[in-house]
């Protein structure tokens, strides 16, 4: 056996040692130290509010749109059921002051339908709103030419543009136009509070001449389909060849017809009377518009029929 001289042993000890110091030095640099600070009694630093504060996160997921605020809402509670009557068009030069706003209006209907007397012509559309922004569908309308005077076409092209809605500190209705800083505006008809009293079209009859809505007539022969409201709370009917009478009621602008005792007679196969008496008894309300007419429209306001005064 080699027996080692001192001074091999000496330096095998020395080789020992510096592998043992090398197991002790500081770890890599692609190492994390974590550092543990005692936190301070005034809690953690808070973050910089201007780049996190977050107004949905704190309002919750209901927030309101800021360009809803503009809708009042006491006015707002006001905006379904109202015949609303244009009175202007405000667009820079081109502004346009209405002379006869009875002849053209709008009425919301609570089930997104809305229903219009554009001069001489009746019809409507649906409508859906969010916060202040709404949108009107194209309006279906009866095609009476009105005249070269009438406001019908800029009417209906200023309704096709409408892109939000709010009520002024006069309670009129305003519809404003997409991108164009242009609106139309509108006054509550007159006396249109639901109050009660005789209605306007008792003690005379009344031709059908028209139905407005998603499956629009212009009647032929309107001398054949008639309907008189007596002021005792009924009614005599005619539906082509056949006779009849009913009862009605009427509060403000609300009527309700119910179905008439009729006779039987087959009228023929282009006859309207199904058609009229299962609109009648659809009937949820009425107004007269600017020519004297007699509308009576149902729970979509789009769905309208038109009458005029038996001379």
């Amino acid at each position: 056996m080699r027996i080692l001289s001192l001074s091999a042993v000496l330096a095998l000890l020395a080789a020992a040692m510096l592998v043992a110091a090398g197991c002790t030095t500081a770890p890599p640099t692609n190492q994390t130290t974590v550092t543990t600070t005692t936190p301070t009694e005034t809690g953690p630093v808070a973050p910089n509010a201007t780049a996190t504060r977050c107004a949905v996160c704190e309002a919750g997921g209901n927030l309101t749109p800021t360009a809803s605020a503009t809708v009042n809402e006491t006015a707002n509670a006001s905006f379904i059921g109202t015949t609303w009557e244009w009175t202007a068009l405000e667009a820079g030069e081109g502004s346009i002051v209405v002379d006869d706003p009875a002849k053209y209006t709008i009425v919301f209907g609570e089930n997104s339908a809305y229903g219009i007397n554009a001069d001489c012509n009746v019809g409507g559309g649906d409508y859906t709103r969010e916060g202040s922004a709404i949108n009107l569908t194209p309006p279906i309308t009866t095609l009476i030419w009105c005249g070269e005077e009438s406001r019908d076409q800029a009417f209906l092209a200023a309704l096709a543009n409408v892109s939000s809605y709010e009520f002024d500190d006069e309670g009129r209705l305003l519809l404003r136009l997409a991108g164009q800083g242009d609106q139309m505006v509108f006054a509550a008809r007159a006396g249109d509070d639901g109050a009660t009293g005789s209605p306007p079209f008792v003690n005379a009859t009344w031709q059908w001449i028209a139905q407005a809505g998603s499956d629009p007539v212009q009647v032929p022969a309107p001398s054949r389909y008639t309907i008189a409201f007596a002021s005792n709370g009924s009614y005599a009917i005619r539906a082509d060849c056949n006779t009849g009478s009913g009862a009605f009621s009427a509060n403000g602008t609300e009527v309700t017809i119910s179905p008439p005792a009729l006779t039987l007679m087959y009228c023929g196969d282009d006859s309207l009377d199904g058609r009229f008496l299962a609109a009648l008894s659809a009937v949820t309300g009425f107004e007269m518009d600017a020519q004297d007419r007699l509308v009576l429209y149902m729970a979509n306001p789009a769905e309208r029929l038109v009458f005029e005064k038996e001379a």
